[in-house]
This record gives structure tokens, C-alpha cells and sequence, in this order.
């Protein structure tokens, strides 16, 4: 049942985040076509990109912008420009989350729920699912709502 409910979580996380970071580092298909490698790889020159946006994100992280920690945050989960890292992850989760970003209060849940970067623990994801979900995260309501059917963290409530 983890498992499978693991398997959910990250799943959701990854679509929210390739979303995000489509439109942040997306080229049309002719600017892929263009910079085509002739063995047919876009990989080093996307690489070098995340990496750029990597470092413009930490830096405006290190002066307070939540967003940036969020999506530090984000990349360092989904391995993004960064060497994949659950602890760095949550830490930057958790920096936006003390400023109010909703989106790194759901993610501090999946975190929990999953076990990455962190001990798994039930109640605490069931509780940043709430905060989010409070503030109107609608993926925190899912996932609440999830918790709740399963009794994890929480009564099992239908």
C-alpha cells in the first residue's frame, strides 16, 4: 500500500513540477531541431540551462525569494540542473514553506509521506497537507483527502 501510495505522491509532484519547469526552460521545436547534437542528444545543452536557472534561483533564494526556494526545492527532488538531493530539497521546501508558499507546504507533505530527505511520518505529511490545504492548495486537498480515506496520519475518515 505505501508503495502504490509513494508511486501517487510522486506522481503528482512530477506533473506539477514538469509543468513549472517546461514553461520556465521550454524552446520551441525548432530551436531543439537547431541545436541538435549529431548524435541526436539535446541533453548538454539542457543540462547547462538548468544548471544557469539553478544558480539564478539560489541566489535570489539566498536573499528571500520564496518562490525560488520552492523551485530549488523542486529541482533538487527531480534532479534538475542539480545532483538529486531529498535532504536539500526539504530544507528549501521548508524555507518556503516559513514564507508562506504553499506549493513547498504540499511538497513538504509528499516528502513526509514518501520518506525522502526526511523520516517517514504520517501525521507530519497529514499536517502540511492541512496548512496547504488551508490556504487553498488544491493538491493538498487531494492529497488530504487521500490521508483520510487511508487513515494515514489520520483517522480514516470517508
Amino acid at each position: 500500500m505505501t508503495n502504490r501510495m509513494g508511486n501517487f505522491q510522486a506522481l503528482l509532484l512530477c506533473m506539477s513540477c514538469v509543468v513549472l519547469l517546461a514553461g520556465i526552460l521550454g524552446c520551441s521545436k525548432s530551436q531543439k531541431d537547431s541545436s541538435k547534437k549529431k548524435n541526436g542528444s539535446y541533453g548538454d545543452e539542457k543540462n547547462e540551462r538548468l544548471k544557469g536557472f539553478a544558480e539564478t534561483q539560489r541566489k535570489a533564494a539566498e536573499q528571500g525569494d520564496a518562490e525560488a526556494m520552492f523551485l530549488l526545492g523542486v529541482m533538487y527532488y527531480e534532479s534538475k540542473g542539480v545532483q538529486q538531493d531529498y535532504n536539500k530539497a526539504y530544507i528549501w521546501y521548508r524555507k518556503a514553506a516559513d514564507k508562506g508558499n504553499v506549493a513547498a507546504m504540499n511538497n513538504l507533505g509528499v516528502l513526509y509521506i514518501n520518506g525522502k530527505g526526511v523520516s517517514q511520518d504520517f501525521h507530519k505529511a497529514a499536517s502540511w497537507f492541512r496548512k496547504a490545504a488551508e490556504k487553498g492548495n488544491a493538491a493538498a486537498m487531494f492529497n488530504m483527502g487521500y490521508m483520510y480515506g487511508d487513515g494515514l496520519g489520520v483517522p480514516r475518515d470517508y
